[in-house]
């Protein structure tokens, strides 16, 4: 009858169970702190990253408004553009002065492709009724003049007299300026008046929004990041905002309120949704505000902790694999020798079992043959032995049977001698049965002293 096992009782089924116990509860708990870890380091990493693009848009911003800058910083300081506005305007006439107009049209332009682009419009607006620009001029001074008065009846024209030589930044700007350029795109513009000495007119520099580029390399999950610019008071000059006009300015309000917060100019915050981050502009004192989806930053994040997981649960379940083969193997000699010491207990002594290598279980199975073969020799030895006793014991028969024979010869012999009428021959025969029959039978060491009596009579009358 077969022995049933009992499940998780095997040698192999406790390694498991040690394993799952000491091995896979303590990584799964790894595991699941290290899920967490891992998200927050994600999490942070991302907002690293939308740390790395706000930054590198304010940059951006902030380059080109310092090429602007410089642009008007060569206009505004150029003696001889100042020398120009203040003389006469009699260029159609007066061939020197015909010459320095062309020199200042020259100039306006290697300013604008040197540091701004062919992209670019540069514009001197004199209020002798003159445009000069890198743009194609009116074809008459009508024209001129026309375009010029209706600059000079929007906001920024006015502001940029009263500051007096000091940059007004507008963002977007979609005003008569565009004419020049033949663009309905908005500018990102500066005006400076250039006043003093009998000068009196006005610089405008406009640079297409499509010029400044977005980050180059925005990390995951902010590709559709939305980008606005609020001026030095937090207003929204221009941009799209996702966000209703109400919650815009709630937003735009509580960026402010918490501006002498941030010590590094940037600041983190939430709306409707979305991840809120701004970066100062330097140069100009304008914030970029930076609004990215959390729905996908949560996404983004999921799909690396998802990743991350897949490849760790991968990994644990080849190193599982792997530690389940060489468990297969490497007790494999063990259940041979269980299955050896079984058929041995059934009395099959020639189970012997394989020995490979110098280890514990080697060393097990070589003392485990040994054993066989001694028992081998013992059972053999018994074998021959008992043999040697079955001999004997039939020696043993046969020589009972002598003396039963000399025993029943003697008693046919007295009865002869009775017979014949020789008594004392009959008493003789007799005692010597008597002594014969006390010594075959008598095999005790211990008898009592009546029986040993009887026999010693037998004995002194033979």
């Amino acid at each position: 009858m077969k022995t049933v096992r009992m499940p998780f009782r095997s040698f192999r089924a406790k390694i498991l169970v040690s394993f799952f116990i000491c091995i896979i509860l303590p990584v799964a708990a790894l595991l699941y702190l290290f899920t967490i870890s891992l998200g927050e380091v994600a999490w942070k990493e991302m907002r690293r990253g939308n740390d790395d693009a706000l930054h590198q848009v304010a940059k951006s911003v902030d380059d080109w408004a310092e090429r602007v800058l410089r642009a008007s910083n060569l206009i505004v300081n150029d003696p001889e553009i100042g020398a120009f506005l203040s003389g006469d305007a009699d260029w159609y006439t007066n061939y020197e002065a015909l010459r320095h107009y062309g020199n200042i049209q020259q100039k306006l332009v290697n300013v604008r492709d040197i540091l701004l682009g062919d992209h670019a419009i540069v514009a001197v607006l004199d209020e002798r009724g003159f445009v000069h620009s890198t743009a194609a001029e009116p074809s008459d001074f009508s024209r001129q003049r026309a375009l010029l008065a209706a600059a000079a009846r929007e906001v920024w024209y006015e502001r940029t007299r009263s500051l007096e030589g000091w940059p007004v930044w507008q963002f977007p700007y979609s005003g008569e300026m565009l004419r020049l350029a033949g663009s309905a795109e908005p500018f990102f513009a500066l005006s400076r008046w250039i006043g003093g000495g009998g000068q009196s007119a006005a610089l405008f520099i406009g640079l297409p929004v499509s010029v400044i580029p977005d980050p180059e390399d925005k990390p995951p999950g902010y590709e559709s990041s939305h980008y606005l610019l609020a001026d030095g008071e937090w207003n929204l000059p221009g941009g799209s905002s996702p966000l209703p006009s109400r919650e815009t300015d709630e937003l735009l309000d509580r960026l402010k309120r918490g501006e002498s917060d941030r010590a590094a100019g940037f600041a983190g915050d939430t709306i409707r949704g979305y991840s809120v981050s701004s970066a100062p502009i330097p140069r100009l004192g304008w914030h970029v505000v930076q609004l990215v989806p959390q729905q996908q930053l949560r996404e983004q994040l999921g799909g690396i902790r998802n990743t991350s997981i897949l490849y760790l649960l991968g990994l644990s379940l080849l190193f599982a694999v792997v530690f389940v083969y060489f468990l297969f193997r490497f007790t494999r000699p063990l259940r041979e020798l269980a299955r050896s010491m079984s058929r041995l207990g059934e009395g099959i002594f020639d189970s012997r079992v394989p020995v490979r290598g110098e280890d514990e279980i080697a060393v097990l199975g070589r003392i485990y043959n040994k054993m066989i073969d001694r028992l081998r020799e013992m059972i053999d030895r018994l074998r021959e032995e008992q043999r040697r006793k079955e001999e004997a014991r039939f020696q043993a028969l046969q020589a009972q049977i002598n003396p039963h024979f000399l025993y029943n010869t003697l008693n046919s012999i007295k009865w002869m001698a009775t017979l014949s009428g020789a008594d004392h021959v009959s008493r003789m025969i007799t005692k010597l049965g008597l002594l014969l029959q006390y010594t075959m039978k008598v095999e005790r060491e211990v008898v009592t002293l009546a029986e040993e009596l009887t026999h010693l009579e037998a004995y002194l009358d033979l």
